[in-house]
């Protein structure tokens, strides 16, 4: 699977009651390489501002925050008004 984020973008850990995380803002610190094992989801290694650890978390885990994160789908192109 191909890596969709880029290293330095803001992302949002999807809460889970499986996984204690700090919230709010979590930085792509490095592109995790992909396992020789087929992966439902690319790995990245994150960081928030509010731990001194980094976290691996997959692709499935987080959402992008900023005006980035809106799927194509939801993005409208409103028609230019001629005056």
């Amino acid at each position: 699977m191909e890596h969709r984020y880029t290293v330095g973008q803001i992302v949002e850990l999807t809460p889970s009651s499986l996984r204690a995380s700090a919230p709010g803002d979590y930085e792509i610190r490095q592109i995790m390489p992909v396992p020789d094992v087929s992966s439902a989801s690319p790995r990245y290694r994150i960081r928030s501002v509010a731990e001194k650890h980094d976290r691996i978390v997959a692709e499935s885990d987080f959402t992008l925050k900023g005006a980035d994160a809106a799927p194509e789908a939801e993005r409208v192109e409103l028609p230019s008004i001629v005056v």
